[in-house]
């Protein structure tokens, strides 16, 4: 199975009408999203019919690298599991993305011109009459202390944020660098 993908994972999933895909064009991050494709086809209570999959492509050179991106997903995600995928756009490699992190900012905050923050805020908008629910990491500054958070976003809203537990060492990484832990 794919990175991440646990029965907790697949469980909210299968619980959700709609389905985000963000997929890079690394080989491993598209094989991972067709892996989660490919357990969620495997579950019974899975309903092809009754679920819409969309999805962005992230960290791409231009537009026509996005493209090709959902085409290879697309293709093998019709032939081998008869699953439709619709296309959201694709977000674009930025530096700017880069400073945000070390500034711990969302790139929106630090710039919304750059040409992410203009893409993120477009795919936000093309999901504002969706019923989709859409769930993003990203570092929150809250009375200056920085927490590593999924922000719920609903209808072009932020919804909620949920800030992790436990940023300590986890799978090799260093989160404590960076971010506080929640104590909720």
């Amino acid at each position: 199975t794919g990175a991440g993908i646990s029965d907790s994972v697949l469980e909210f999933v299968l619980a959700s009408t709609e389905v985000l895909l963000v997929a890079t064009p690394e080989p491993t991050s598209i094989t991972d999203a067709y892996a989660l494709l490919k357990a969620l086809n495997r579950k019974e209570e899975f309903v092809k019919e009754d679920t819409s999959i969309k999805m962005i492509s992230n960290r791409v050179k231009n537009d026509a690298e996005g493209q090709n991106v959902y085409e290879k997903m697309s293709v093998v995600s019709d032939k081998f599991l008869n699953i439709p995928i619709t296309y959201l756009g694709p977000v674009p490699m930025d530096e700017q993305i880069s400073k945000a992190v070390m500034r711990q900012k969302p790139v929106s905050v630090i710039n919304p011109e750059a040409p992410s923050s203009r893409a993120i805020k477009q795919i936000a908008e093309s999901t504002r009459n969706c019923n989709t629910i859409v769930v993003a990491g990203a570092p929150v500054a809250f009375r200056n202390t920085v927490y590593n958070c999924a922000i719920v976003m609903h209808n072009g809203k932020i919804a909620g944020l949920v800030p992790k537990r436990d940023s300590g060492k986890l799978n090799g990484s260093n989160e404590n660098r960076w971010f506080a832990g929640s104590c909720t």
